[in-house]
């Protein structure tokens, strides 16, 4: 089993070594959640001797306008969903536990079978965590099979942008007393099985350290530092080294409203491709702000706001730089039933560099998008029974860009869902 899920995570994000530990933190978070949700009682769970596990089946059937996010010429598909989830948790001794959380699924396309794909969520993660006086060493494996290219505001004008990533390490968490501190290493492998985005292709060394005061149970502030040193298969992209460092703040404002903030300052040295490619270097500021609010015992909302350096995705593209905004609502109007809007705000910019013939040969041609990308997203969803729920989501997405690479997007997606 192990040898069949250790493939890969989410796209490198902002900072790519802090932003890496961060996606380990949220994925643990968004499996202990599914264990113990609000209410205070766990799931149902099977048990086999002192394993807990769960499992799960999705099925669903979606509509989209314009699969390969074009401005002209789109073309519209009836895709296919289908895919299974699975988690568990063993206390393999008194004091260690591994977990393991991933969601496997395949996307049938009814009129474009070139487009059919396997997909493996981000968020999928296997870790072992070793407790001892004070602290905790933890030995993790993130990995996803992501094919999605609407979840890129950077990209348009492809239907898949197929990139695996994996990204196995350790963490040691040191917490005397109200002091909190730790320290990770983790190695990146990111590729991609298309044959037209073998650029991709890289591997990257991540080190992060994080200390804090912890003010409260559920509070601290601190400081944080990484550095990465990324290297390309293929010189279409340059080799780089990243280095970051800035505060973050953990806050339980009160015990309905949850803050969570973090800034600072990032560097990027990028090496010559050769000539016409020079050296370069970028300085940048990083931010985000999240808050969480339990309005009512029913209703709950989520705002977000950051700003962030990534690596591109895109040929001959080193770096994207983009802000989002992000607002969530969810309302449990009954026992069964549930509703949620999404609003979602993109704004960035890409440097690109590209291959163009001339009388003399070929030359090389740099320009910059700017792009925007507004999403809106109303949803509902219904609890049939304990073990079966069923969901209908509409998602609407319109991009411009000063490169006429702009598109809209609607999607309208109807799914199943039923837990062993």
């Amino acid at each position: 089993m192990l040898a069949g899920v250790l493939l890969g995570t989410t796209s490198s994000r902002a900072q790519e070594a802090l932003f890496s530990a961060l996606g380990l933190d949220s994925a643990l978070e968004q499996h202990n959640a599914s264990n113990y949700p609000p209410g205070g009682l766990p799931r149902p769970q099977s048990h086999c001797g002192p394993v807990d596990f769960t499992l799960g089946v999705y099925l669903g059937v979606e509509e989209n306008d314009n699969i390969n996010l074009t401005q002209n010429g789109t073309e519209g598909d009836t895709i296919l969903h289908s895919g299974l989830t699975v988690g568990f948790d063993w206390p393999a001794a008194e004091q260690s536990q591994l977990t393991f959380n991933a969601s496997v699924g395949y996307d049938k396309y009814l009129e474009h079978p070139v487009n059919d794909n396997l997909e493996i969520a981000p968020g999928s993660v296997l870790s072992w965590k070793i407790a001892f006086e004070d602290g905790s060493a933890t030995l993790f494996d993130q990995f996803s099979d992501a094919q999605s290219a609407i979840s890129e505001a950077s990209v348009s004008g492809v239907s898949n942008l197929p990139r695996i990533d994996n990204t196995v390490g350790a963490r040691v968490a040191w917490q005397p007393g109200r002091w909190l501190f730790e320290l990770g290493y983790s190695h990146d492998n990111f590729f991609s099985d298309g044959a037209a985005y073998q650029y991709l292709n890289r591997s990257s060394e991540y080190l992060v350290f994080r200390g804090a005061h912890r003010l409260a149970e559920d509070t601290q502030l601190g400081l944080e530092a990484s550095a990465s040193l990324t290297r390309y298969d293929q010189a279409l992209q340059s080799n780089n080294t990243s280095y970051s460092v800035g505060p973050y703040l953990e806050w339980q404002l009160t015990h309905f409203i949850k803050v969570s903030a973090r800034g600072g300052y990032t560097f990027y040295a990028f090496d010559s491709n050769g000539a016409g490619q020079p050296a370069q270097n970028l300085g940048a500021y990083y931010f985000s702000l999240e808050l969480t609010h339990q309005l009512t015992e029913f209703i709950s909302q989520r705002l977000s706001v950051g700003r962030d350096i990534s690596l591109g995705l895109n040929v001959g593209n080193n770096y994207t730089e983009q802000l989002t905004a992000n607002y969530s609502v969810d309302w449990q109007a009954t026992e069964h039933l549930a509703l949620n809007l999404t609003l979602t705000y993109e704004d960035g910019n890409q440097p690109l560099t590209s291959e163009i013939s001339t009388s003399s040969g070929i030359s090389l041609f740099s320009q910059t998008e700017n792009y925007s990308r507004v999403g809106v997203g109303p949803g509902i969803s219904y609890k049939f029974t304990r073990k079966l729920a069923g969901g209908l989501a509409f998602m609407h997405w319109d991009r411009m860009s000063n490169l006429n690479t702009s598109y809209r997007n609607n999607t309208l997606t109807m799914q199943l869902n039923y837990a062993f």
